[in-house]
C-alpha cells in the first residue's frame, strides 16, 4: 500500500518535464562575481546570474540544484564572461570598454550604487539586465550524435534596457539550420566555478 505524505494536499503536481526559459532579456540578480583567467590565460570578470523576479524567479538556482542531485560537479548554468583587457603588457582598450559597460550596467541597475572599491565581490546581490540567447551544441546519446540547445548570456545591459532589448536569433552549430528546442534539460559544461 502506498503511504502518502502528511502534506499531500500541499504537494504541487509535477509531470517531470523540463520547462525551458525562453530566450529574452531579464532582470537578473548577481549570485557571485569573481576575477579568474580564461583558458588562454586572459583575465576576466565572471558573473553568475539568476532571474530576479516574475514567474521565472530563481530559475537557474532550481536548474543548478536539480543538476547537482545527479552530478555533484555540476556548474552554475547562467554565467557572463567579460575579458577585462587589463592583463599586464597586453592592455586592450576594446576589452576595457566592454568591462566598463558591464560595470556601468550594474551601477545603473542599482540606485545609489557606485563601484569604487575594485572588489568584484561587491557585485553579489546586485541587479543587472541580461540578454539570453539560444545556442546549439553537439552531444552524444546512446552512441548517436545529437544537437541540443542551451541558453547563454549574450550580453549584459542595464535593467532599464530590458523592455527595448533586441533578442539575437539562435546561434546554430557549424552554420547548420537551427534544431528544434530541446524537450529535456540540456547538459552544459562550464568552467570550474561552483556557480
Amino acid at each position: 500500500m502506498l503511504k502518502l505524505p502528511k502534506n499531500w494536499n500541499d504537494v504541487k503536481p509535477n509531470d517531470g518535464s523540463f520547462q525551458a526559459l525562453p530566450a529574452g532579456a531579464y532582470d537578473c540578480i548577481i549570485k557571485q562575481a569573481k576575477i579568474t583567467n580564461s583558458k588562454k590565460g586572459d583575465e576576466m570578470l565572471v558573473l553568475c546570474l539568476d532571474i530576479a523576479g516574475g514567474d521565472n524567479a530563481g530559475y537557474f538556482t532550481q536548474q543548478f540544484n536539480h543538476r547537482r542531485e545527479r552530478n555533484p560537479e555540476a556548474k552554475w548554468p547562467a554565467v557572463s564572461y567579460t575579458l577585462t583587457g587589463l592583463d599586464a603588457g597586453r592592455e586592450d582598450p576594446r576589452r576595457q570598454g566592454m568591462l566598463k559597460h558591464v560595470i556601468m550596467s550594474i551601477e545603473d541597475s542599482n540606485k545609489g550604487f557606485k563601484w569604487t572599491s575594485g572588489d568584484e565581490g561587491e557585485f553579489a546581490g546586485k541587479h543587472v539586465g541580461c540578454i539570453f540567447r539560444e545556442e546549439e551544441y553537439a552531444y552524444q546519446k546512446e552512441g548517436e550524435n545529437k544537437i541540443g540547445v542551451s541558453l547563454r548570456c549574450d550580453r549584459i545591459i542595464p535593467v532599464s534596457g530590458i523592455k527595448d532589448a533586441k533578442i539575437p536569433a539562435r546561434k546554430a552549430l557549424d552554420g547548420n539550420p537551427p534544431a528544434p528546442a530541446p524537450t529535456s534539460e540540456p547538459s552544459v559544461k562550464q568552467d570550474d566555478l561552483p556557480f
